[in-house]
């Protein structure tokens, strides 16, 4: 039976560089001014509640002022034309913002808390999260940020392997914006029998230990460049490959046979 072509994007950090947020391990991110094991670790993050809530705070205000890119702008438009599944590691809301709707955050939501003690999940918008401040339970030691933290279980990967896993030769998969150190999208893309497209900023030219966790080669279509230099060629690409007549390149060849790309 044949059933409408998928279009699934998948972003990491990168994606909200150009509005302004900082990145987690890009040269001058996040982790670089900061101990993650103070502000990001589940097995110690109650003896350290204070920095945490400070951090998250001062991420929370910086978010406030941030505006939708060309990426997130792009992602609603495609959603719309071919009903595109957002998944994305990044925690702020600025694809909702951009008017894309059910977007599904792998790691949470920075404009939420969560009551470890009780389960309740609640917006805060961007407001500080107050000393001493409680959940409705009454308790003040089990309310964090609902951001999932190394070591805390992430509830919607089951829901990302399942629909990554079920992409066939007809579907389309974007990988933007991420350095996949997280999340191996880097081998679920190679393995994939979707057609595959990464957008990124350079090439990945390994970590520290000389490691690629996102190889070029293992994608069929390549685009590097800030989001709002390659927007309007990705939107062509992805609105070509999700009208085209199938016709897949070679085993993660790069490249198509329209020669405009």
């Amino acid at each position: 039976m044949k059933r409408d072509r998928r279009l699934v994007l998948f972003s990491g950090a990168g994606v909200s560089a150009d509005s302004g947020l900082q990145t987690f391990r890009d040269a001058g991110g996040l982790w670089e001014n900061h101990k993650v094991d103070e502000i990001a670790n589940y097995l110690t993050w109650r003896d350290r509640s204070a920095s945490v809530h400070r951090f998250y705070d001062a991420r929370r205000a910086q978010l406030a002022s941030a505006s939708p890119n060309a990426a997130h702008q792009l992602a609603a438009r495609l959603q719309k034309r071919h009903g595109a599944v957002i998944m994305t590691q990044n925690v702020d809301d600025l694809y909702e913002r951009a008017g894309c709707e059910d977007v599904i955050h792998l790691h949470g939501r920075l404009t939420q808390m969560r009551c470890v003690a009780c389960g309740r999940v609640w917006d805060v918008g961007y407001e500080a999260w107050p000393e001493g401040g409680r959940c409705a339970c009454n308790s003040r030691r089990g309310v964090k940020p609902n951001v999932v933290f190394f070591y805390e279980p992430a509830p919607e990967y089951p829901k990302m392997f399942k629909m990554l896993s079920s992409l066939g030769p007809e579907d389309v998969l974007l990988v933007s914006g991420t350095s996949g150190q997280v999340i191996q999208i880097g081998d679920l893309a190679r393995k994939s029998r979707a057609r595959t497209i990464l957008s990124n900023l350079t090439t990945d030219r390994g970590d520290k230990d000389g490691v690629v966790h996102i190889d070029d080669r293992h994608f069929n279509h390549v685009l590097h460049g800030r989001a709002i230099d390659t927007a309007a060629r990705l939107e062509h690409l992805i609105d070509w490959l999700m009208s085209a007549p199938l016709q897949r390149p070679a085993e993660h060849e790069q490249g198509s046979p329209d020669p405009a790309f």
